[in-house]
């Protein structure tokens, strides 16, 4: 037996209002995705309470703190730290409030999705390649530069982390 509705979608009996933590607007790329942000927002007609931690993990919990206070339906997260951002999705979790991650991954804390490359992953297949290349040249040593992202940028931290697991 099968059911077919046909219809408009069910309209929220209020308009949903989406809380956004970003890392560090400061960055050019953060700075992008506030925009598209905004746009999908203003697209969906929801309201988007934005938060900016400028990398820092005790702003980055105040934040989303204030925004749990004014009644965020979801929140859209940028983690500053991969550990100590846990704090922020713990305070979510503890309010019910749904975590939606984005561009850098937290560990720890239940969120719905992440949205971004799994920056671990990225750092192997890199090692990966560099071993191949350095065969394929006959070359026993990896010597080279390594050009890394913004020191200390979070998704910089986790694909490190896959190349030098990858290279032991």
């Amino acid at each position: 037996m099968s059911l077919l509705v046909v219809g408009p979608p069910a309209v929220p009996a209020k308009p949903w209002t989406i809380g956004v933590s970003y890392q560090n607007l400061a960055f050019p790329y953060v700075a992008a995705l506030q925009k598209a942000a905004q746009n999908a927002c203003k697209a969906l007609g929801t309201t988007c309470v934005e938060a900016d931690a400028f990398n820092d993990t005790e702003k980055e919990l105040k934040n989303v703190e204030s925004m749990l206070a004014k009644g965020i339906d979801c929140l859209a997260f940028e983690a500053a730290s991969l550990k100590a951002s846990s704090a922020s999705i713990a305070a979510a979790n503890k309010k019910t409030v749904p975590v939606v991650q984005f561009n850098g991954k937290a560990e720890g804390g239940a969120y719905v999705t992440f949205v971004g490359s799994e920056q671990p992953e990225s750092g192997a297949q890199l090692g990966v390649y560099l071993t191949q290349l350095y065969k394929t040249l006959g070359k026993s040593t990896l010597r080279g530069i390594y050009l890394r992202g913004v020191a200390g940028q979070i998704t910089d931290i986790a694909r490190n982390d896959g190349l030098k697991n990858r290279l032991k």
